[in-house]
């Protein structure tokens, strides 16, 4: 089977849709499947490298930025620019990989990361697209593939998307559970607790918020540190923040990671956080359960069905600093709770998180679309 994946971000700034196109990849080729890539770069900017499969970068103009500055802004009309620049941005570049691909005729499955408008001009043609959605799909975006092969997707995603239409299919991302894996030893003090994020640093991954908690928490336990794991356009006004605040010493952005430079990173760390205002799955918590961390995660979107299934974390309000900060301070005086909360999810995760199982489901999937 030849499978074309379209993913506007991965020469860009990769996040979980990236992470998954990639691994899911990376497990298709295993099964037998020929995979290749078409990805979105800036103009006149540098492009992040694919170099294990066969890549075709596609130069557009770059409107997300645009979004990603104002769909939380408390004007109407700011969230409304911020919806049209993300619109137009996938527009642009769906136009763009059509007229690059309408006269391929080797692939079978051209599956797309989000962007249903390019889906429905490929199955218009007669190709074979199916979309997979990153976030809930609307109404509006379900009715424009609705003359696509499929559509799949997962966690709070797919729960929405089925309340619309019920033959969304449901493939679960996995997580490589022999790279992100827990050190041999880890830390047993109840003055320092090292805590970790990863992710985009964009305004709806709540980072503010995250570094005001903990400083909140560090008046308690003065030796805690936090890392911050990410790029994006936020991570300007977070170094000014973290100057202003005097947290320099304490609060490290250490920019994207990968590989096993990011399964270190986890491995050094005591406590996984992640507040943002919204997260449909959340590939990043698989990571941090397969590396031995206990968990405080925000009462927002997917992020309850972790501590809910497995139990090992800590939820808290998004918008409440005292909470966070309670958190924080808990699992700090807790050594041992995070010793054995690291080793629950650990075992959750072996269990239950599984590439292999992401790409042979997928297949069946495709198989019976062809």
């Amino acid at each position: 089977m030849k499978i074309t994946i379209i993913n506007r971000m991965m020469g860009i700034n990769r996040g979980g849709g990236e992470y998954f196109d990639l691994n899911i990849a990376r497990a298709l080729r295993k099964l037998g499947a020929e995979v290749r890539f078409v990805v979105g770069c800036r103009r006149h900017r540098s492009r992040l490298p694919l170099d294990e499969f066969e890549v075709t970068y596609v130069r557009t103009p770059y409107l997300r930025s645009i979004e990603y500055r104002y769909n939380m802004s408390r004007s109407r009309l700011a969230r409304s620019l911020a919806w049209r620049a993300r619109a137009l941005d996938d527009l642009i570049f769906a136009r763009a990989v059509y007229h690059h691909l309408r006269n391929d005729r080797d692939t079978d499955i051209y599956q797309f990361c989000g962007l249903p408008c390019a889906a429905a001009m490929f199955a218009k043609m007669g190709r074979k697209a199916v979309t997979w959605w990153r976030g809930p799909p609307s109404k509006g975006g379900l009715a424009t593939v609705r003359d696509c092969a499929g559509s799949f997707t997962h966690g709070i995603s797919l729960i929405k998307a089925r309340e619309l239409d019920p033959t969304v299919a449901r493939i679960d991302p996995g997580c490589d559970t022999g790279l992100f894996s827990p050190p041999p030893r880890r830390q047993q003090s109840k003055k320092r607790c090292r805590f970790l994020y990863v992710g985009r640093c964009i305004p709806i991954k709540n980072l503010g918020f995250l570094i005001d908690g903990f400083a909140r928490a560090q008046k308690h336990k003065s030796e805690i540190s936090l890392a911050i794991i990410g790029d994006g356009e936020q991570l300007p006004m977070l170094r000014e923040k973290i100057d202003a605040m005097g947290l320099g010493d304490s609060v490290v952005l250490s920019g994207t990671q990968a590989g096993s430079t990011l399964a270190q990173s986890y491995r050094e760390a005591d406590c996984f956080t992640l507040v943002s205002h919204f997260e449909s799955f959340s590939m990043v918590v698989q990571e941090a359960m397969s590396s031995g961390l206990p968990l405080i995660l925000g009462k927002v979107g997917y992020l309850p069905y972790w501590i809910r299934e497995f139990g090992a974390g800590t939820l808290v309000n998004p918008s409440n600093i005292d909470e966070l900060a309670k958190a924080m301070v808990w699992w700090t005086e807790h050594p041992a709770e995070r010793l054995h909360a690291g080793k629950k999810n650990r075992c959750a995760a072996e269990q239950h998180f599984s590439w292999d199982t992401s790409a042979n489901n997928l297949l069946a999937f495709y198989d019976s679309i062809l």
